[in-house]
């Protein structure tokens, strides 16, 4: 008949359809990511890229968009919701979040590094991917509950309960047609299953198993290897050799039908079907993924790589080039081979000399060595390849221009910069960057906001308290306690002793009522954020700078509405209101926020009480001014005290100046006694010494004998 209709598809034949065609999507972009991938890991594809700009662009951009760990902020989104339920509510928010950053889960990996991944990710394919996971362990227990024929009913009981984040490869995921997140009405996640696992998580039969076998060892290629059901079902390593013990399962979350199935080719039926498993108001458990550029017709990510890979290819042509021209540059040339040690000359290392047999004879004829050696010139070379690496910067500097890296991120300044210019750069130079930066932060917020819905329709009060360490009561334990005080109290009126007071746990709101208000509505009622830039490594001086300008802005509020207050011309409520929507606006704010919350208006006292007051203000004034004239007197003694000191120091040095001077000249008046009496001593002892003389020559010197006259008659005897 022509009105006979078609057969209706399986679901497994639907949902296989709807794969393809995605996959056909996303075609190039898988088969160039891949590529870059090989290229960033130094693999086959990196030896045709010598110079390996890709690498260098995604560790210099990967640490600057995100190095640590970011802060949460839960906080009640409206005043008029901001009492003290939606703040403790707010705080379980927060301690759940920072438990969940802190790597509660000692089986999961850190949050750290899945965000360093999804951001590595998402710089060289272009896409960055995690998820939030909600695992539980049962264990069998036998209920009272009696079944048809009065026999106990096995059930399971949970044994223990977790929350965590999952890493997801950018190759194994795949979504629905939309222009926007919001319209995709499907995503899937690939996972890589041996027969054990089959076994363990669907509860495959061994005939299943067989046939999972057979089908992947004997499937025939449908089409292009990208858009086959090989290439979506049949697992592949990350070389793309395929795996033949381990079976591509696809995990579907149906947004639409709000259900998860599970499936492969060699089943009719889908291995599990699950009615919205995690309860999420989004339901996928993935937020959007993280893509920093990205093409505008949807929402097929693009690659950073493709906006330079002109430049790149051609950087890697000049590379090879000189590489090429450097081989070439080798010493090459002829010698006079009458100069028999020339040529073992040239095979010699450095500081080396051979003996020269015949050296007489060279030298009568004349010749020389520069004259015994012809090299090949090389100088064009030289010039060719410092032309090169001219080039080689020029297109770096444009591959950078086109990625926004700038000098000053790479750590290149010149010297003769000063720092404001630097700063200047700085400034300017990463807006391209801040941009990247508010996604990763986006990317990090969205995944919290999952992973806090998770914890909180999950997870049971017991453990959340256990978590976040806040020592709320259960209702249940509320009850106890009231039975408990009830009965205490009755038992004190029968004796007739007073009533008790009422333990504080009874009027605080008990853990379950703090969990509803957390779960309801939970976007729209609280703000779930991290601070700014909290996903940067901020530097000390941004934060010397923060935490000034906080306390400047306090002290402004506070001159300006502290006398209103206390004249009552502003209620204090409407203050405090004030001062925490002041502090909000700075990111050190929400640290001081719960002191801010705990004060308390001022007690409003009666006229007697307020006349007292001013008397004892009067009396402050007294007793302030009193001690301002004491400190001035204080003031002046000490002027004066200075004035004495300084002029007893003058005097002292002038007489030390005037003993020094007295006692340089006595000392050079007996310098010249003590000289002239040397001198008239040494002249005294020249004298001496020639009187001595003198007498010792004249009593050792002989006198002459007189002449013998002859004797006469006449002279007498």
């Amino acid at each position: 008949m022509e009105n006979e209709t078609k057969p209706k598809q399986s679901v497994v034949q639907k949902w296989s359809a709807e794969l393809k065609s995605a996959l056909s999507r996303e075609k190039g972009w898988r088969k160039g990511g891949a590529a870059l991938v090989e290229i960033y890991e130094c693999g086959k594809e990196a030896e045709k890229h010598p110079y390996n700009i890709l690498f260098s662009n995604t560790e210099t951009l990967s640490p600057a968009l995100y190095n640590s760990t970011p802060r949460p902020v839960v906080k009640p989104r409206f005043t008029q919701k901001d009492n003290a339920l939606t703040r403790l509510a707010a705080l379980m928010g927060q301690r759940i979040l920072q438990h969940g950053l802190d790597n509660g889960n000692p089986d999961s990996p850190e949050f750290d590094e899945l965000m360093r991944g999804s951001v590595t990710e998402s710089l060289v394919p272009g896409r960055g991917l995690l998820r939030v996971r909600y695992d539980a362990v049962f264990k069998p227990a036998i209920t009272a509950t009696e079944g048809e024929e009065g026999e106990e009913v096995p059930s399971e009981e949970i044994q223990s309960e977790s929350c965590s984040f999952e890493p997801v490869a950018w190759d194994d995921f795949l979504h629905g047609f939309g222009k926007t997140w919001q319209q995709v009405p499907w995503v899937a996640f690939r996972h890589y299953m041996t027969n054990e696992d089959l076994e363990f998580n669907f509860k495959a039969s061994k005939a299943q198993l067989k046939q999972v076998t057979s089908a992947s060892s004997d499937a025939e290629d449908e089409g292009t290897a990208a858009t086959s059901l090989n290439a979506i079902f049949r697992p592949t390593d990350a070389k793309g050799d395929e795996v033949n013990d381990r079976t591509a399962v696809w995990e579907i979350w149906d947004k639409v039908e709000r259900k998860v199935l599970f499936i492969t080719t060699t089943e009719e039926k889908p291995w599990k079907e699950v009615d919205d498993p995690c309860k999420l108001q989004a339901f996928f458990p993935v937020p959007r993924p993280l893509q920093l550029y990205r093409k505008m017709s949807g929402l097929t990510p693009q690659a950073l790589y493709e906006a330079y890979r002109q430049q790149a290819e051609e950087l890697n042509d000049i590379t090879v080039r000189i590489t090429k021209i450097t081989r070439a540059m080798r010493i090459r040339g002829f010698y006079n081979s009458t100069i028999e040690q020339l040529g073992d000359l040239m095979q010699q290392d450095d500081n080396t000399l051979l003996p020269l047999t015949n050296a007489g004879q060279i030298t009568a004829q004349g010749l020389k060595l520069d004259d015994a050696i012809w090299l090949f010139p090389i100088e064009k070379l030289v010039g060719v390849l410092q032309q090169l690496y001219a080039q080689r910067q020029q297109i770096k500097s444009v591959i950078f221009e086109l990625t926004g890296i700038a000098d000053i991120m790479r750590g290149s300044s010149q010297a003769s910069e000063t720092l404001g210019a630097q700063e200047i750069k700085n400034q300017w130079g990463t807006l391209r960057l801040k941009r990247m930066q508010k996604e990763v932060a986006r990317f990090s917020r969205d995944s919290l906001r999952l992973y806090l819905e998770l914890v909180v329709t999950h997870i049971s009060p017991e453990l959340i308290r256990a978590m976040t360490g806040l020592p709320f009561p259960t209702a249940a334990e509320q009850q106890a306690m009231l039975a408990e005080y009830q009965q205490t109290a009755m038992q004190a009126q029968m004796a007739g002793q007073p009533v008790p007071p009422q333990p504080p746990e009874l009027s605080a709101p008990s853990l379950e009522v703090i969990l509803q208000t957390l779960q309801t509505d939970m976007l729209r009622n609280f703000s779930i954020d991290v601070e700014t830039n909290s996903t940067v490594d901020a530097e000390a001086t941004e934060d010397k700078q923060d935490m000034a300008e906080l306390m400047n802005a306090l002290a402004q509020f506070l001159n300006g509405v502290a006398p209103l207050v206390e004249s009552q011309a502003m209620p204090f409520e409407a203050a405090k209101l004030i001062m925490l929507n002041l502090l909000r606006r700075f990111r050190m704010g929400g640290d001081i926020e719960e002191a801010i919350m705990a004060v308390q208006p001022p007690s409003q006292g009666g006229k007697a009480e307020v006349e007292q007051l001013k008397q004892m203000q009067e009396a402050l004034g007294k007793e302030k001014e009193k001690l301002e004239q004491e400190k001035q007197g204080l003031e002046v003694k000490k002027r004066e005290l200075q004035l004495q000191e300084k002029e007893a120091l003058q005097t002292i040095n002038m007489e030390k100046q005037f003993a020094e001077r007295e006692l340089q000249m006595s000392q050079r008046m007996m310098q010249k006694e003590l000289e002239q009496e040397k001198t008239f001593a040494i002249k005294e002892v020249q004298m001496a010494q020639t009187m001595a003389e003198q007498a010792a020559k004249a009593a050792f010197s002989t006198p002459e004998p007189a002449p013998v006259t002859p004797a006469t008659s006449d002279t007498p005897v």
